[in-house]
């Protein structure tokens, strides 16, 4: 037969009870961190610039089209 192991997971002592309760709460009036990822819902100035060079050459292409 063979023996039996003993689990080498603490169990919960008082101790970590008072751990626990130490948590203070997370300050309601403070930002969430999740909030600072956010940013302007504008196009990027890359975005910007390829958006002005296709203009450029649709008005290029338009132009060579009626002389």
């Amino acid at each position: 037969m063979s023996k039996k192991v003993r689990s080498t997971v603490p169990s919960k002592t008082k101790a970590s009870i008072k751990n626990v309760s130490k948590i203070r709460a997370r300050n309601p009036l403070a930002l969430n961190p999740l909030m600072k990822k956010s940013h302007a819902h504008t196009k990027s100035a890359k975005a910007e610039r390829a958006k002005d060079k296709q203009a450029l050459k649709k008005e290029l292409r338009k132009r060579d089209q009626t002389d």
